[in-house]
């Protein structure tokens, strides 16, 4: 079984989320009443650390498991396939432009998908990601643990 896992939130979100949330916690333990405040500041740093997409491939029993979490909560959908064909990833070119009264600013940025192809003419997108890193290190561990080649559209 090959398993690949990716947080719906980012890594820096989900820590400086509850960096904040501890330090408002503190101010509220031992400065206001509000106390039950913290308790929705607890569920809130469940929720951003427990929210996150799980795709599993049980190449033995050929199923593909398109999973998401949250709460720890399971939901998704199992897909039986044939054949897996390859791993395609997919460069996709991001032009923003800020406006606002003081200046305009442009950001150009390049985001990074990573499609399984399976059967035929069929597809699952396993995920989206702007840092190539850790992107191309997790398709690469993936084809080589399926044994399915990758094929680069850019």
């Amino acid at each position: 079984m090959v398993r690949f896992e990716d947080y719906y939130f980012s890594d820096s979100t989900r820590w400086m989320l509850l960096l904040a949330f501890t330090g408002w916690s503190v101010y509220l333990l031992f400065w206001t009443s509000s106390q039950w405040f913290i308790a929705v500041l607890v569920v809130l740093s469940v929720f951003f650390f427990s929210t996150k997409y799980v795709t599993e491939i049980d190449t033995n029993n050929n199923v593909i498991r398109d999973l998401f979490y949250v709460f720890f909560v399971r939901s998704g959908k199992y897909i039986r396939y044939k054949e897996l064909h390859s791993i395609r990833i997919d460069k996709t070119r991001v032009d923003h432009q800020v406006r606002s009264r003081a200046s305009d600013r442009r950001f150009n940025f390049s985001s990074y998908t990573g499609t399984l192809l399976y059967d035929k003419y069929k597809s699952l997108e396993l995920t989206t990601k702007t840092e190539y890193e850790w992107f191309g290190s997790e398709m690469k561990r993936l084809s080589e643990e399926l044994q399915i080649p990758i094929q680069r559209s850019y």
